[in-house]
């Protein structure tokens, strides 16, 4: 999971280029909690996002940076994942 949670869903991402369903399951999820916590968190660099910018972000990512279905059950469930 920590390997390959920077691959991208169309191949560009790192270490190894994998791409759609070469990258583990695991690492497909993981991009996406990495990607959305990163956006709305408050850093020292930069304050956090709101959830609709952050929502919308991974949106425009779907077949690009992430799987799309993986994107359609986060964003089924972005309420409770908002509450965690």
């Amino acid at each position: 999971m920590a390997h390959c949670h920077h691959e991208k869903w169309n191949g560009t991402g790192y270490p190894c280029g994998l791409k759609g369903d070469e990258i583990p399951l695991c690492a497909r999820i993981m991009a996406i909690a990495d990607v959305y916590d990163a956006l709305r968190s408050k850093r020292s660099y930069k304050e956090g996002f709101s959830k609709e910018k952050s929502r919308n972000i991974i949106l425009e990512g779907s077949c690009s940076h992430f799987d799309p279905k993986i994107v359609d059950a986060f964003m089924a469930n972005i309420q409770e994942i908002e509450n965690v």
